[in-house]
């Protein structure tokens, strides 16, 4: 085996060892936690991307438990710090007090043993209510690492910072750049009232201290170890396909902010440095999920990560749908030929099962009831409308002996001046009266058209009628001409489920982005699919047209 096989084998085996231990882990971590998977995924996450995130949710929702957990997946050695701030917390209570020694020289550094400036992970709830002295110093922690120590500039090993709270940060209260520097923000919500049996687990089970098993100790992480995996995270590709989703909400965000009535504080803002750290995070994501690049279910990740307000965050989880959706998978089937196919089935069946029955009408005189008597409607001079005297045209006895028919003009609005027309003979079979002395002088007797049957086709009662030939007719119908469509439709499915099951590999195995989200990316095979089952209840349609 040439060296590089053997390299590229290492590797593979790397990466599936690394998807092992994250899922173990996250089992693990979420042992007697009850609907926190999702915080504690996110969380875990940032700590490997080295990223921060901030818990939005009220009091008493396992915030600080989740925190603890994620301390619970390094090795021991690994330092974790937590306080729960107040508006009175003091800079000395998170990074530690003044030392003594060296006061009287003028030498003003803190004590940081035991403290944030130290720890490898920490977390702070209710971080909007401590002051801006000690909010200004987390600042130059989370995104520069340093920590100025009296006249020294000390690096911080913090890893991840987990901080809570209750509300977001208030407007206009100088928060904004530190907001800005949690990556990830999720709620944690207090158990759902449709999950009963989780809700009395919690109450009844939950609180006991963690027990770590010994063959979990292998799977805990090793800040050395992140160091390492950071260059390979950086090797993960953004697949041009990526670019371009990344690049359509970049563009939505900029069109929802230029639209009318839109509040100040409702409009998007991702600067490029927290564009480039969800990037990064896209690729830890990847990374620890075997992946040597990112996917479409990945982007499910940018929801937690571009929202600032709680409309925005809902309008954000829209958005990053809609894109995803238009460039999710797509399937080439043999729908249009099917379609066809039907339709031609749909003849044979008509030609073979059914005869044609054309349409048979005749035409009958407009009526009008004038006064106690009954008029035709008719046309006098090829335009003026008149009302002719029924009686006068009908009864053999007045035709015989009155040669005038009564009318009404039309012309005469309130249809009382009652006229006289002289010499007609009566109506032909075309409705037209002949005048006698000047035959080129004619009236129309208006008309409507009645349906007497309608065109269509019937059953043939030569073949329904005779079993012997309808089921000879049948068998050589359903071999030669239902069941090549049939089996194609079922060809085509079996190759869909096929296509669909192989393609959400990657997807199924994604340990960080929300599983439903891979029906958004599927959709479109999803839709082939519904069209493929229309196709076959249409076929089932015409072949019951033909079955006993």
């Amino acid at each position: 085996m040439e060296s590089n096989d053997l390299q590229k084998v290492h590797s593979e085996s790397t990466l599936k060892s690394v998807r092992q231990r994250i899922k173990k882990l996250l089992d693990f971590l979420n042992t007697g936690l009850y609907e926190k998977e999702e915080a504690i995924r996110l969380a875990l996450l940032s700590a490997v991307a080295g990223e921060s995130i901030f818990f939005l949710g009220p009091p008493g929702t396992a915030k600080s438990m989740i925190s603890s957990r994620i301390h619970h997946a390094f090795k021991e050695g690994t330092k974790y710090f937590e306080y729960l701030m107040n508006e009175f917390s003091t800079p000395d209570e998170i990074f530690g007090s003044v030392k003594l020694k060296g006061l009287d020289e003028g030498i003003y550094e803190k004590n940081t043993n035991g403290y944030l400036p130290e720890a490898n992970i920490a977390f702070l709830d209710e971080i909007w209510k401590s002051g801006p002295a000690i909010l200004n110093t987390l600042l130059t922690i989370i995104n520069e690492k340093k920590f100025r120590n009296g006249n020294n500039v000390e690096k911080v090993p913090l890893q991840i910072l987990l901080a809570a709270s209750n509300e977001l940060p208030k407007e206009k209260a100088g928060l904004e750049a530190l907001y800005d520097r949690f990556i990830i923000r999720t709620m944690v919500n207090p158990v759902s009232l449709e999950n009963e049996k989780s809700f009395f687990d919690l109450c009844e089970k939950s609180g006991k201290e963690l027990v770590i098993p010994e063959n979990m100790r292998s799977s805990f992480l090793t800040i050395e170890e992140l160091q390492t995996w950071s260059e390979k995270i950086n090797g993960i590709i953004l697949t041009d396909k990526i670019k371009d989703v990344i690049t359509e909400i970049r563009r939505e965000l900029e069109v929802k902010n230029h639209e009318k009535n839109r509040e100040e504080k409702e409009k998007f803002y991702v600067s490029d440095r927290r564009w480039k750290k969800i990037i990064h995070l896209l690729k830890t994501s990847a990374f620890l999920c075997d992946r040597t690049e990112v996917d479409l279910m990945d982007m499910q990740l940018i929801t937690y990560c571009i929202w600032n307000t709680p409309k925005q965050r809902e309008e954000v989880k829209s958005i990053v749908k809609e894109i995803v959706q238009a460039h999710g998978l797509e399937c080439t089937t043999a729908i249009d030929d099917i379609e066809e196919q039907i339709k031609i089935f749909k003849n044979d069946v008509d030609s073979t099962w059914y005869k044609k029955l054309k349409q048979t009408t005749h035409e009958e005189p407009v009526e009008k009831r004038i006064g106690n008597r009954n008029f035709y409607a008719a046309e006098i001079d090829k335009q003026n409308i008149a009302f002719i005297s029924k009686e006068l045209i009908d009864n053999d006895y007045y035709a015989q002996n009155y040669q005038r028919r009564y009318y009404y003009d039309v012309n005469d609005p309130n249809l009382r001046n009652e006229r006289t027309i002289d010499y007609y003979e009566d109506i032909d079979k075309n409705f037209i009266m002949k005048n006698r002395n000047y035959p080129n002088n004619s009236i129309k007797i208006k008309t409507n058209t009645v349906i007497d049957q309608k065109e269509g086709i019937v059953k043939d009662d030569v073949i329904f009628n005779n079993n012997v030939a309808y089921t000879a007719t049948k068998e050589k119908f359903d071999l030669e001409k239902y069941a090549p469509i049939a089996n194609s439709i079922e060809k085509e499915l079996s190759s869909l489920q096929d296509f669909r099951a192989e393609i959400e590999k990657p997807y199924n195995e994604n340990l960080f982005a929300q599983q439903s989200f891979k029906e958004i990316i599927t959709s479109k095979i999803e839709d082939e699919k519904k069209k493929l089952e229309d196709l076959k209840l249409e076929l089932a349609k015409q072949k019951n047209r033909y079955e006993k």
